[in-house]
């Protein structure tokens, strides 16, 4: 059985699933002939991601608690002092575009 805080969670990802995925899927479908596939899916997942990022980092209006990664072995945070989903898509334009 979920506790609490694991039903708030899963209810914030499953918003990021509604808001992005379905959102960008539904504009995908209607204009599928004017799109590069690969591009569409590309920003889809970092879509994705992204939100992800934003709800450990603390930007989710859904959940009433900090969430954080933790490095199981050293138990520190890989958030840190940092603001994961800018430094997510710092590092994609960084390895995506050389």
């Amino acid at each position: 059985m979920l506790n609490e805080k694991q039903k708030q969670l899963f209810h914030a990802l499953k918003n990021i699933k509604d808001g992005g995925v379905i959102t960008s899927l539904s504009k995908l479908e209607k204009g599928l002939e004017n799109i590069d596939l690969k591009e569409q899916q590309n920003e889809i997942i970092e879509s994705v991601l992204y939100s992800v990022m934003e709800l450990i980092d603390g930007y989710n209006d859904n959940l009433s608690f900090p969430i954080d990664l933790i490095e199981k072995d050293s138990g520190q945070s890989l958030k840190g002092d940092t603001e994961l989903h800018d430094k997510f898509m710092d590092y994609l334009n960084e390895v995506e575009n050389k």
